[in-house]
């Protein structure tokens, strides 16, 4: 062959065919991968017998050329050592395994190289690409979860040479629950491939849409981002039990190419003729490819869970209203409560405020008589000023008298031998006087006496007076004030049963927008009904699972 062979190489077994030649050189072929796998006592690998059949057929025209070959999932590591028997020009075998247990794993073969890391990372990716600028096959058997398969594909599709093949195992993976799978789910990864035998057609769409926009829900879903260009390269998609083989091609060879109209006589058909040499693109305009995305399941599915959210969400929100409804009927029961004891309070202070007014009634009558004493009183008072008055005057026309009797007398001592019988009598007369002048006296400072202690009695009196009626002005604040809190709490009775009424009106619309979502949700199954019973469906889906029932 003129390179080089490793010490691996030249112990695989190979069944010799001598061809005559100038130069006698004679032509190695590798056994079958069938036979080498049967006699393969290395590692531990793990694959099913059918796969290595497919392989078989699609490996036949690599397994002379110098290939890079990638496989995600390490294992054991037997595959590798398979692979490398099978394609013995092989420039480097690849595998890949988030497993830090893979990396301690020991080759025989030096073209066998071991990477740890996820393949989904762009660190990963470079390791891989240290190694070999491009690829020739990949074999995703990694995690089997549609997400990794999804992101592995987009990620290293780029890096698959035109004329590659990159192969997926064991999808049987996207029907299964623990994997996140469903026959019917629109988010796996076999879903992902079927939209990309819809994306090998797109020559035959013509309505001016891109590639990418058949994928968008599933690149959306996942976070990842694929070039028009490279899709542009898929050349085809096959399905087999549990595998997705998708070959990689230029462009110009995915092509439909020339409409081929061969031969002159047309007995059923007319003007056939002139279709020689057209494309499918002119004729797309008359047969406009429908791009009904509003029908897409994954759509509707998406839509069908965000109305699933939004009922359960309304239905949250209703069970929550109906808590604060029900803790604001208790609010309002408490209310009620306090309103019954603020009423019988308002009643007891009325009662209370009728008992003061009464006794503050009586108390008005006792001022009014005692008003009118003190005005007797003032009245006698004046008397009595008027008849002391009248009695100092008397006094004072006494004591002028006795002064002129004194100056009489002292006359009349000097006629005091004659007049000694007119002096006793005179005297006699003053002591009489005297002793009136005395009672008088005594009598004046009785009627002070008692003058003064009417006086206290009424200051007394004014003071319990003015008392009182400070005691009812504050007693009239407080029944203002309390009227004030009445006339609150009923404003606020009112305002809670406004806002009562209020969320029951909130309640009643949401109870209106979850009928309409359970409407809209019988709309959205008929709507998959319909899709069911499409023209894709029957003619396309069902009879392309027919036939791999049958397959």
């Amino acid at each position: 062959m003129g390179q080089k062979k490793t010490k691996f190489q030249n112990n695989i077994k190979f069944k010799s065919i001598a061809i005559a030649s100038e130069n006698r050189e004679i032509v190695r072929i590798p056994v079958s991968l069938v036979e080498i796998v049967s006699q393969h006592t290395q590692k531990f690998s793990d694959k099913w017998e059918l796969y290595f059949n497919v392989y078989g057929r699609k490996f036949e025209t690599y397994k002379n050329k110098m290939v890079s070959l990638l496989e995600i999932g390490v294992q054991n590591g037997g595959s590798l050592e398979i692979w490398a028997k099978y394609f013995w020009n092989a420039k480097v075998i690849i595998g890949c395994d988030i497993d830090e247990n893979c990396g301690k794993l020991k080759f025989d073969d030096r073209r066998i190289h071991v990477i740890v890391g996820d393949i989904k990372s762009e660190k990963c990716i470079k390791e891989i690409l240290k190694l070999t600028g491009s690829l020739d096959i990949i074999i995703d058997d990694g995690s089997h979860s549609s997400e990794d398969i999804i992101k592995a594909f987009v990620n290293l599709f780029p890096f698959l040479v035109d004329g590659g093949i990159y192969i997926v195992e064991d999808l049987h993976t996207n029907y299964w629950e623990n994997f996140g799978g469903g026959v019917f789910n629109h988010k796996t990864a076999i879903s992902f491939f079927k939209r990309l035998a819809d994306v090998v057609n797109y020559e035959a769409w013509g309505i001016g849409i891109s590639r990418t926009e058949v994928l968008k829900p599933l690149l959306d879903l996942y976070g990842v981002e694929i070039d028009e260009i490279e899709l542009a390269h898929i050349h085809s998609i096959e399905f087999v039990n549990s595998m997705c083989i998708i070959r990689k091609e230029k462009p110009f060879k995915n092509s439909l190419g020339r409409r081929v109209i061969s031969g002159s006589i047309e007995p059923i058909t007319k003007g056939f003729k002139k279709l020689d040499g057209t494309h499918v693109r002119d004729i797309s305009h008359s047969f406009k490819a429908v791009f009904d995305v509003e029908n897409d399941p994954l759509k509707l599915l998406s839509e069908k869970e965000r109305l699933f959210q939004e009922i359960a969400k309304l239905t949250e929100d209703k069970e929550k209203l109906q808590n604060e409804v029900e803790v604001l009927q208790s609010k309002v029961e408490e209310l009620m409560d306090a309103e019954k004891s603020l009423k019988d309070g308002l009643e007891k202070i009325i009662v209370e405020r009728d008992s003061i007014k009464n006794e503050l009634s009586e108390l008005y009558k006792e001022k009014a008589e005692l008003e009118d004493r003190v005005k007797g009183l003032e009245e006698d008072r004046s008397d009595l000023h008027s008849e002391i008055r009248s009695l100092i005057d008397i006094l004072n026309k006494k004591d002028a008298t006795i002064e002129r009797l004194s100056l009489e007398l002292e006359n009349i001592s000097r006629e005091k031998a004659s007049l000694e019988d007119k002096v006793r009598s005179n005297e006699e007369i003053i002591r009489s006087m005297e002793k009136d002048r005395n009672d008088l006296q005594n009598e004046i400072t009785a009627l002070r006496r008692t003058v003064q202690r009417f006086e206290s009695e009424l200051e007394a009196k004014k003071i319990y007076i003015d008392r009182l009626l400070q005691e009812l002005k504050s007693l009239s604040n407080e029944s203002k004030d309390l009227r004030l809190k009445l006339e609150k709490l009923q404003n606020d009775k009112k305002d809670l049963e406004d806002e009562n009424q209020t969320l029951k009106e909130q309640l009643s619309e949401k109870e209106n927008i979850i009928n309409k979502l359970s409407q809209d949700k019988g709309r959205l199954i008929l709507q998959l009904l319909s899709v069911k019973n499409s023209f894709y469906w029957k003619y396309i889906i069902r009879p392309f699972n027919q036939l791999r029932g049958f397959i």
